[in-house]
């Protein structure tokens, strides 16, 4: 409900409609939230028999959690390889680093704003842009299943490869973690968005991750688990830039 009225706010602001033609302007509203809403529900019927992908889903846990588990070993490999690409792409495109956060260590859009020094919407179009790159690159044929996937799948249950996911995406970290001067420069002075190099480190390193959730007041890694986004988004996120 959150997305589409923002969503509305967003179109209504790009439409800049004449306000002195409109006579009752929360029926105005009502008609463009009911409208939106159906387009959605169309779109989404269109697709209501094809083949969802792990990629499709909000995060690694829904997914786990929805498909049928005799194909667990089949998502077990594409999880694999989404989380190396991500791990890859993710020092070239701020795209990637966006998905990590959301799909790999559960963090709500509004937490990831917080994160990035950016907009909800921003986040959406980056989470859009990087599950549009990954749906090619699991299609693509050159790409070759991995045989650790059987491996992974004797963790015994989601959460255990969901583990093992996170700890590989931490063991990509490059470069050296930032100073308590660099991070309050980020957060505290500057509040700029943080470029791709930096959101690469701080999405792939522990420490660092850690110490923003501190500085943004969000949950540490040690209380969070992708499951927690199965929810609404409760928490504050004081610190971010909201729409």
């Amino acid at each position: 409900a959150e997305d589409l009225v923002h969503d509305a706010f967003i179109q209504f602001t790009l439409s800049k409609p004449d306000l002195s033609a409109i006579n009752d302007l929360d029926s105005y509203l009502f008609i463009v939230l009911r409208n939106m809403h159906l387009s959605q529900v169309r779109r989404s019927s269109y697709n209501r028999f094809a083949p969802i992908s792990i990629a499709e889903y909000d995060s690694a846990a829904i997914g786990l959690r929805s498909l049928d588990i005799q194909n667990q070993v089949v998502v077990a490999n594409e999880l694999l390889r989404i989380c190396d690409y991500a791990c890859a792409r993710k020092e070239t495109s701020k795209a990637a680093g966006v998905l990590i956060l959301r799909f790999f260590h559960g963090y709500f859009t509004s937490e990831i704003a917080a994160v990035i020094n950016s907009t909800r919407r921003t986040v959406h179009e980056w989470l859009r842009l990087a599950r549009n790159e990954v749906k090619v690159y699991l299609d693509d044929p050159k790409v070759a299943d991995s045989s650790e996937s059987l491996s992974l799948m004797k963790a015994g249950n989601e959460h255990d490869l969901l583990a093992v996911l996170r700890d590989r995406i931490f063991s990509s970290r490059h470069g050296a973690c930032l100073s308590a001067k660099q991070l309050n420069s980020l957060y505290v002075e500057n509040g700029s968005p943080i470029d791709c190099k930096t959101l690469a480190h701080i999405a792939s390193c522990r420490y660092c991750l850690d110490q923003v959730n501190n500085i943004r007041k969000l949950p540490p890694l040690s209380d969070r688990y992708p499951t927690d986004a199965l929810g609404s988004d409760t928490r504050s996120t004081s610190g971010g830039n909201q729409m």
